[in-house]
């Protein structure tokens, strides 16, 4: 049972994200990226306004010759502050973008977390129909006279 829900925890895989190469055609739309800053720009979401904001976490929208589109979840600040963008739409100029990085599935880290869980569930398999106990049981250890 335990296995199981460590299966499921574990079945989404692990993800990396790799830098975008130079002439890599655009992402596919809602491609989850991060897009790191050239230098500390100011990003306005919904009331308010990230200042020195360093990197915008989301999904991928458009890409122009001046700009990229990305839907928010995150900015992160110069101070490495992650602050909640609720999916804004947020326009970048290229200008302003040093790199892309683009999310990808890691194998090794997948087939590692599924064979820990695969050696995690065996083993609670194994104790629970064992008892799950060490102990005895049984009477009073002597014969009734």
């Amino acid at each position: 049972m335990l296995g199981a829900a460590a299966l499921l925890i574990t079945g989404g895989g692990c993800y990396k994200y790799v830098p975008m190469g130079a002439g890599t055609p655009a992402p596919a739309r809602a491609s989850d990226v991060r897009v790191f800053l050239a230098t500390p720009l100011a990003v306005p979401l919904d009331g308010i306004t990230i200042n020195s904001a360093r990197r915008v976490d989301g999904e991928f929208i458009a890409m122009t010759r001046d700009s990229i589109f990305v839907s928010a979840v995150n900015v992160v600040d110069a101070g490495g502050t992650e602050h909640a963008a609720n999916a804004e739409t947020v326009k970048i100029g290229q200008d302003h973008v040093d790199h892309v990085e683009l999310r990808r599935p890691a194998l090794a880290r997948t087939l590692l977390a599924a064979g820990g869980a695969i050696a995690f569930g065996t083993i609670t398999s194994v104790a629970l129909a064992d008892g799950g106990g060490g102990g005895r049981s049984g009477g009073s250890g002597g014969q009734a006279k």
